[in-house]
């Protein structure tokens, strides 16, 4: 039978942070409740795609739901000793693929793909114009006045894409979710892998369980931040730990103190897309505020610099679209309404129209 409900996040994932049966769900909207896991982070469909009969195909969740048993032993073994899988083991490579498939299967990097549509949608019989697409940013997707370079890199856009909606569809975006996600395996595998502990079991996750992190720069202003740009990449297991994949050689376990773990999960808390989830025991730190707006896809145009031969930066031809997600809240949509991307691609402008170049650096944000 085809399924109906599909996780964006896995229900046995979310289960590893219940009490009794039960997590606690707070919304960006100010909700809060508890519930089964199994009606946490699903949506109808979301993963169908035609059966080539004129029918919906679930192969897809059937295929996910392989990859995330692969990882069920991995995380039943750190569960036992605490400690990430071996370097080059399976359990070490199942995790990583459930890890760039986390990154990239949720309802933000969707809604990237899905821009363009929302868009048009929205537009029904008015002509897609510079000034429309202003006035969509203005009315439902920023919620404030956008700058000029903002309005220009929205517009080239959604203008690419429209010379064959065809294309913007739900099934190239779960193309697009899978390729990605195998193209971040083997930096994930790259990476130090740290368990750490918290013995007071405070953490939270989300509906964006994976986090990119780096120390906040300036640059946190105009670019989004992805595996490549991070310091850490941040994946909470439990209340009780979570999964540091960094940079720079670490420990294979740590305890951590409760500032650690407070600040990993205000960031975490900052960049969800609609809610947090916790045990039902952790009432403070799944309760705590969220800003009723969220990070949404932003847009920019400027002039483009690639590094030359000498290593020093040259300014190209014409100007690049930059595409990209902050990591704070604070614009967008307020509750649960529309759903907007979380993702950065790159996209170059030339003078005689828009042309779509896609870059994985800074997926997802």
């Amino acid at each position: 039978a085809q399924r109906k409900g599909q996780h964006q996040v896995p229900r046995a994932y979310l289960a590893r942070f219940a009490s009794d049966g039960k997590v606690r769900v707070h919304r960006r909207d100010g909700t809060t409740f508890e519930a089964d896991p199994i009606n946490v982070a699903v949506e109808s469909g979301f993963y169908d795609i035609p059966d080539g009969a004129g029918g919906k195909s679930d192969k897809i969740e059937g295929l996910l739901e392989k990859i995330e048993d692969a990882a069920n032993e991995p995380l039943q073994a750190i569960d036992r000793n605490g400690r990430p899988p071996p370097v080059g083991s399976d359990d070490r490579e199942a995790l990583a693929r459930l890890l760039g498939l986390q990154m990239t299967r949720t309802t933000q990097p969707r809604e990237q793909v899905m821009f363009p549509k929302r868009v048009t949608d929205w537009a029904g019989d008015r002509e897609v114009t510079k000034e429309l697409v202003a006035e969509y940013l203005r009315v439902e997707h920023l919620g404030f006045e956008p700058c000029e370079p903002e309005v220009e890199g929205a517009y080239v856009y959604v203008w690419q894409h429209m010379q064959d909606l065809s294309v913007v569809t739900p099934t190239f975006a779960i193309e697009m979710m899978l390729q990605v996600a195998d193209a971040m395996v083997e930096r994930i595998l790259a990476l130090h892998w740290t368990i750490e502990t918290d013995r007071r079991r405070e953490f939270i996750t989300s509906d964006v369980p994976v986090i990119p992190w780096r120390k906040p720069t300036v640059r946190d202003n105009f670019e989004g931040l992805g595996i490549d740009k991070a310091e850490e990449l941040r994946f909470p297991l439990d209340p009780g730990k979570q999964l540091i994949l960094s940079r720079r050689k670490r420990p294979p376990q740590l305890d951590v103190v409760i500032h650690r773990v407070r600040r990993v999960n205000a960031d975490l808390a900052a960049a969800c897309h609609r809610f947090v989830v916790g045990n039902p025991n952790n009432r403070a730190e799944v309760d705590r505020w969220l800003h009723p707006r969220r990070p949404v896809l932003r847009f920019n145009v400027a002039p483009l610099f690639m590094e030359g031969p000498d290593g020093k930066l040259e300014q190209q031809p014409g100007d690049v679209i930059h595409m990209f997600v902050p990591r704070a809240a604070g614009v967008g949509p307020r509750g649960p309404g529309h759903e907007h991307p979380a993702v950065s691609i790159g996209a170059s402008r030339a003078t005689n129209g828009p042309t779509a170049s896609r870059d994985i650096d800074g997926l997802p944000a």
